[in-house]
């Protein structure tokens, strides 16, 4: 409703059928692209949709303007709710990094550098998180690995004693195998 008209029932984006999304993608492009590079980018992206002439163009780009705070409002709340979920059933892992790289690719593409620079960095640091979490969990297993294997030694000389007071051949041998030099 741009400059206190009615949207009119006819206009071309909902007469075209488009999805929510190719609606607010062509206003990004609309807004950010001269009148031919529009006109080409329509032409290939929305293949059989009729575009209107310029000012009815500019007077949908208008309302779209007046829409356009609450529909980021909403596309932030989605991703919130999105990355929420993820966080709960899958923390850390490849899906909620590929999330991230997915919001912050769109956010590049809506021409939200910010944004996307943001979300990308985001997946970076959840990828190092992830990776020193494997180098922790690797770090502890070769640690518990060791605590058997110093436990196994102590059993082992725990052992009675040969008659002459020292190691018998097999205390030696089972020292040797959980020290692993056998």
């Amino acid at each position: 409703m741009a400059n206190g008209r009615k949207t009119r029932a006819d206009r071309w984006d909902a007469k075209a059928g488009l999805t929510d999304d190719q609606v607010w993608r062509a206003y990004d492009v609309f807004g950010r692209s001269k009148w031919a590079e529009f006109l080409a980018w329509a032409e290939k992206e929305l293949p059989g949709v009729k575009i209107p002439s310029r000012n009815s163009m500019y007077e949908w780009r208008a309302d779209m303007a007046e829409k356009e705070a609450a529909h980021k409002v909403r596309q932030s709340k989605e991703a919130r709710d999105e990355i929420g979920v993820l966080a709960k059933t899958a923390a850390l892992d490849d899906e909620l990094i590929a999330a991230y790289k997915s919001m912050g690719a769109r956010a590049a593409l809506l021409g939200n550098k910010d944004e996307a620079v943001k979300l990308t960095m985001t997946a970076i640091d959840l990828g190092n998180l992830q990776l020193k979490s494997g180098a922790l969990k690797l770090q502890r297993e070769k640690f518990e690995a060791s605590e058997r294997r110093l436990q196994a030694v102590r059993d082992a000389l725990a052992a009675p004693k040969a008659a002459d007071g020292g190691l018998s051949p097999e205390t030696l041998k089972k020292i040797e195998e959980a020290a692993g030099l056998l």
